[in-house]
């Protein structure tokens, strides 16, 4: 599929964009509330299975529409295969039509994006990345439930790059239990010279349901102190 080159939609035109959640992670982050389940690889086929007839139910009602963007967040979208990426895009092109769209994001995680399947990716009309870095800080990395180490977040940004992508977002967090602004300062510092397009800073936020809550609640954990939080936040 080819992004990018669709014409301005006309004012008169109601436009859209499209977001498609793939719920599967290899293991669940400690801070996580989103929808999401761990290891269940043997059940892709059949997700993306569903997301295609959903796709086609859904064309009805969105002839009127024009779609300008599209997301695939997750869970982990880029443990989709390249096959069923284009299962995807299929269903999208023939059912919603995506000659409008300019910006095609996926997420991905360190470590589990090689350079060939983003390369697949890429062909397939991806032409922005979001890659979850959170933190370069090994021991931060393992208090949240991060797979990867700092050295993927390297690695995997190295190979979308050669890949092809030329728009990259990286996620970032503070407000980390355990975390100090000089390691906040390092990580900023770290992204900025890496150099990706866009930089999204987040401050981790205790959500009900989640194990980080319930660690907060019998206090084996605690939070960072709100001036720190703020600090970290004016750093950004």
């Amino acid at each position: 599929m080819e992004v990018g080159s669709g014409s301005t939609p006309s004012l008169t035109s109601s436009t859209a964009g499209i977001y498609i959640h793939v719920p599967f992670c290899r293991a669940k982050c400690l801070y996580c509330d989103f929808y999401s389940l761990a290891d269940r690889d043997n059940a892709m086929d059949r997700l993306v299975g569903c997301i295609v007839e959903e796709i086609y139910g859904a064309a009805d009602r969105a002839r009127d529409w024009q779609f300008d963007t599209m997301y695939i967040g997750g869970g982990t979208p880029s443990l989709l295969t390249p096959r069923h990426l284009e299962r995807i895009v299929t269903a999208l092109q023939q059912a919603l039509g995506l000659g409008h769209v300019m910006e095609f994001t996926l997420e991905a995680n360190p470590g589990e994006a090689p350079e060939e399947k983003l390369r697949a990716f890429r062909d397939l009309g991806v032409n922005r990345l979001s890659l979850g870095f959170q933190s370069f800080d090994p021991g931060l990395l393992e208090f949240l439930g991060r797979l990867h180490d700092p050295r993927d977040c390297y690695r995997t940004f190295d190979a979308a790059r050669r890949a092809g992508f030329n728009n990259i977002n990286t996620d970032l967090l503070f407000n980390i239990p355990g975390q100090t602004l000089r390691r906040w300062q390092s990580d900023l510092a770290a992204l900025v010279e890496l150099g990706p397009e866009h930089i999204s800073a987040y401050s981790l936020t205790v959500e009900k349901g989640t194990p980080l809550h319930g660690m907060v609640a019998a206090g084996e954990v605690s939070m960072p102190r709100e001036d720190l939080d703020a600090a970290m936040y004016a750093r950004a």
